[in-house]
């Protein structure tokens, strides 16, 4: 086997790891929530005190903070490596994370809030 492969088997087994390590950590957290039902009360319990109107704007507050990110993140990789960083992953993710999520978040806003309001609040 020459280096080239050892090198595509050793990134593999090194995402395959990563993704484990994520897998478990995930896992860890839910077994960890399950068995302390207190936290999940107390998370349910605050976010019904919030009000929605300041509950959107917070929201809105972490989107334009991701959009300036995004931005300022762009203009640092190109300082750095001109227009070879077009051709780098980490420019397709700060484009598609960071700042397309915040322009969505323009078009939609109810969207994000619908979401975070399912996924934290118990349904009757």
């Amino acid at each position: 086997m020459n280096t080239e492969h050892k090198r595509k088997i050793q990134y593999f087994i090194r995402r395959i790891k990563m993704i484990a390590i994520t897998i478990i950590t995930i896992k860890l957290i839910r077994v960890y929530f399950k068995s302390n039902p207190k936290i999940i009360d107390d998370v349910h319990m605050a976010f019904k005190n919030i009000d929605e109107n300041l509950l959107a704007h917070a929201i809105g507050q972490l989107f334009l903070f991701s959009l300036i990110l995004g931005c300022v993140a762009l203009l640092v990789g190109f300082l750095f490596y001109r227009y070879s960083f077009l051709e780098k992953k980490i420019c397709s993710y700060i484009v598609l994370f960071l700042i397309v999520d915040s322009v969505f978040y323009y078009i939609f806003p109810e969207i994000p809030i619908s979401i975070l309001k399912s996924v934290l609040l118990k349904t009757a």
